[in-house]
């Protein structure tokens, strides 16, 4: 059941970022069916997000990362960068590792797919309320993944070092070709094995594990 007005002061106060109207429509019924919590704002950008949270306060930030101008992830960064303190529920279609284990690292305390249940929902945001987590099992074999590969021998060679430090500076697939003297077919046919080799599928995922290995600088949130 919804939570009573007058209850307000009592119930797990949600902030749902979303950009998609309709969507965020069906997720904002979802969260106002479930006892005892309250959405507080509900907005469509990052930016709107960040200037509501730093006037006033919720329990739980329910964040999409792929938002008009800027991302999630810049939100995450902006709040540690502030000091602005909130459980944070990643709230997602993206099953991708790379983005999962960026989330992690940028301080989400759950991780869900926009897929969610009801029950699962609750589940979450209670946890998060509560300042544990809530995470989806493709989260939790990410993470579990990349702690095994944190243990195993880095069998990267001097190539695959190479390209990793250039991805992460931002080159492009044609720019990268030219540093290599290659084609951009034999670029991506590289990139492809390179992939395969460190458990990601696509470039910010590499990025993240360049990061992770100390074969890059963390990366600067956009301007």
């Amino acid at each position: 059941m919804p939570c009573p007005e007058g209850s307000l002061s009592l119930a797990i106060r949600v902030m749902l970022v979303e950009d998609h109207a309709i969507l965020a429509q069906g997720i904002h019924r979802l969260l106002t069916d479930l006892e005892g919590v309250a959405v507080v704002a509900d907005v469509r950008t990052a930016e709107a997000a960040l200037a509501w949270l730093s006037s006033e306060a919720c329990d739980v930030l329910l964040l999409d990362i792929t938002l008009p101008g800027h991302d999630g992830f810049w939100l995450l960064q902006q709040l540690r960068a502030k000091d602005i303190r909130v459980g944070t529920l990643v709230l997602t279609m993206h099953e991708d590792r790379g983005m999962i284990l960026k989330a992690v690292e940028m301080g989400a305390a759950g991780y869900l797919l926009k897929s969610v249940s009801s029950p699962d929902l609750a589940r979450a945001v209670a946890a998060v309320a509560g300042g544990s987590s809530y995470w989806h099992p493709c989260a939790t074999d990410a993470i579990a993944s990349q702690l095994r590969d944190r243990s195993k021998p880095d069998d990267l060679t001097p190539r695959d070092r190479e390209i990793l430090q250039l991805l992460s500076a931002g080159i492009t697939n044609d720019d990268l070709a030219r540093h290599l003297s290659v084609s951009k077919s034999t670029v991506k046919t590289q990139l492809r094995a390179l992939y395969d080799k460190i458990g990601v599928r696509e470039r910010t995922g590499a990025v993240l594990y360049a990061f992770k290995r100390g074969l890059a600088q963390s990366p600067q949130p956009s301007a």
